[in-house]
């Protein structure tokens, strides 16, 4: 979609590929299957790692914990708000921060921008060094990454990093971690130095 300067909803996006999905494997889905399919999209669990880290991070007065998320407002509010696990730690989270007001998606530069106006009140060149982007996709963090932010990928497969991309735009995460848990630890300690 960035590709050719198109933007759709994240839900529109979520909804059209179920429904390819579907037809692609000659399957029939009811109309109210597919809606509780997505409706069930909006309260995904957490992985365990996350709750532990968000559960640190609540006790780091020091440190602002955003969400930033290629979803609309809407997906992701109610994410953090329905979801058993998130929901207590919804007042954590100083913003829920979408792509959805610039109407691009990750990894393209203007979200990042995006993300640091929203975290600083505004951009400035090299006003990113201690804005970090912890994420399990590698197309996330190589786009940080070309953006100027500091970047930690969680690899949970615990396989290491291999996307080659990133070495053509501007390297690879500054930190790879096994959990979100240990990605709150280990920029904790980086930036205490």
């Amino acid at each position: 979609m960035n590709s050719m300067l198109l933007y759709k909803p994240f839900s529109e996006i979520t909804n059209t590929s179920l429904r390819h999905a579907i037809s692609e494997h000659k399957l029939a889905l009811a109309e109210t299957d597919i809606e509780s399919v997505m409706k069930a999209y909006n309260s995904l669990s957490a992985f365990p790692d996350a709750l532990i880290g968000l559960e640190n991070l609540a006790k780091d007065s020091g440190t602002n914990a955003y969400v930033f998320s290629n979803g609309t407002n809407e997906m992701v509010s109610s994410s953090v708000y329905n979801s058993p696990e998130l929901s207590n730690f919804k007042d954590l989270f100083k913003e829920l921060i979408t792509v959805e007001d610039v109407k691009y998606y990750k990894p393209h530069p203007k979200v990042y921008e995006h993300l640091v106006g929203k975290v600083r009140g505004g951009v400035e060149k090299n006003d990113c060094e201690d804005v970090w982007l912890v994420s399990g996709n590698p197309f996330d963090v190589v786009g940080a990454r070309h953006a100027g932010l500091m970047t930690c990928w969680v690899d949970r497969s615990k396989g290491g990093w291999s996307d080659m991309l990133g070495d053509l735009a501007s390297g690879g995460p500054h930190l790879v971690v096994e959990g979100v848990d240990a990605a709150v630890r280990e920029i904790q300690r980086v930036s205490k130095d």
